[in-house]
């Protein structure tokens, strides 16, 4: 399979966009926005019926950040795409992966999430706020 090197890019790129695409869907399309916020109501301080509150427990408190940040969550979308992309190329298993796959692997989820994040961030920030100019006029 490593003999055929445009078909591997070509697959890689797809991934990457595979990740950016389940990332998004994670942390911000309004398909998952009931998922996410029942996530988050299970994170919620807990009120304790004396004026205090407890923290909910640490699983749901990961979960929460994980859906809502897509720097969190695109590491680990990397991480299973990098795998399966890799798997795919070498036509072995993770199990059977000498140190310089895994390391190879360890990069390409590591680029895959800041590239995917970075866009993110880009891509979602609000446009630049234009200058307005005023000119005064004296209509005596």
């Amino acid at each position: 399979m490593l003999a055929n090197i445009p078909l591997l890019v070509l697959v890689g790129l797809a991934m990457m966009l595979a990740v950016a695409r389940v990332t998004r869907l994670i942390t911000a399309d309004s398909i998952t926005e009931p998922l996410r916020d029942a996530l988050l109501g299970r994170a919620r301080l807990r009120p304790n019926g004396d004026g205090t509150a407890r923290l909910a427990p640490l699983p749901w408190r990961w979960a929460a950040k994980l859906v809502t940040c897509h720097w969190c969550s695109s590491v680990w979308v990397a991480a299973v795409g990098s795998t399966a992309y890799l798997t795919w190329a070498t036509g072995r298993s993770p199990l059977t992966w000498e140190p310089s796959l895994w390391f190879l692997n360890l990069l390409s989820l590591l680029a895959t999430s800041h590239m995917v994040a970075t866009a993110a961030d880009w891509l979602d920030s609000p446009p630049p706020v234009k200058p307005l100019h005023i000119t005064l006029t004296d209509d005596r």
